[in-house]
């Protein structure tokens, strides 16, 4: 049995992995689907000032209070901006690190220096004076008709300050961790292409690619379930 903890990406909470969850507990897994603070059912919690340190922490705190130990640690989209901080900490506890169609920043790059500059001036004006990230459908990949009303029931703002914060490292458990991006290739506007692109030139990640919108554990669980096995049955 492996456990998976799954982490999610802006907009988004855990909620967004119940296909995904179900299929790999139906294989035998161990799966936890953490929300991070001010998004999904803690939207409760929402505040302008959450960063990067808080929904690392998030994560961090998981891994301790749970006793994980030998984790296949999944981030999507956003959430690859958490994953240097949570290996350098909790290195002990993880096996291997997938960033799935996520953010792969350098030391002291903040979330929007991973993306082209038109991108970047299309979300600073989206957030606006207001410090708040509207959900971009456009960039989710996602084209059924239920699906996308499945997505606008539960989708919230992101906290904006959380993609201007600098990825800062506390250690070196990010780089001695085997790590695995997967690039979803479907047809959509592309905010990671960079770091899709340092992945798959730097000798530090293995690199592979899913048929699939940016949410492929909404639009293409089954493919998804299966290379996420492949990734944890390969030593």
């Amino acid at each position: 049995m492996t456990t998976f903890v799954l982490v999610h990406g802006a907009w988004h909470g855990g909620w967004c992995w119940v296909r995904v969850k179900h299929r790999l507990r139906l294989a035998g897994h161990n799966v936890l689907t953490p929300t991070l603070t001010g998004l999904g059912e803690r939207v409760h919690l929402a505040r302008c000032d959450i960063g990067l340190d808080t929904h690392t922490e998030d994560i961090v705190r998981v891994l301790d209070t749970e006793e994980l130990t030998d984790v296949i640690l999944v981030g999507h989209s956003y959430a690859g901006l958490l994953l240097p901080g949570i290996c350098d900490r909790s290195a002990g506890r993880l096996r291997k690190v997938v960033c799935l169609d996520g953010a792969v920043p350098n030391e002291g790059e903040a979330g929007m220096d991973t993306v082209a500059p038109e991108i970047q001036e299309r979300w600073r004006r989206f957030a606006g004076e207001t410090g708040w990230m509207p959900p971009a459908y456009d960039f989710l990949g996602i084209t059924d008709p239920k699906d996308l009303a499945w997505l606008e029931r539960r989708l919230v703002p992101h906290p904006f300050k959380s993609w201007c914060d600098p990825v800062r490292r506390c250690g070196n458990g990010y780089d001695r961790i085997p790590k695995t991006f997967i690039r979803c290739t479907l047809p959509t506007e592309r905010p990671i292409s960079l770091s899709a692109e340092r992945a798959r030139s730097s000798l530090d990640w293995e690199y592979c690619e899913i048929e699939a919108g940016h949410d492929a554990m909404i639009g293409a669980p089954e493919a998804l379930t299966a290379m996420l096995l492949e990734i944890a049955a390969a030593r």
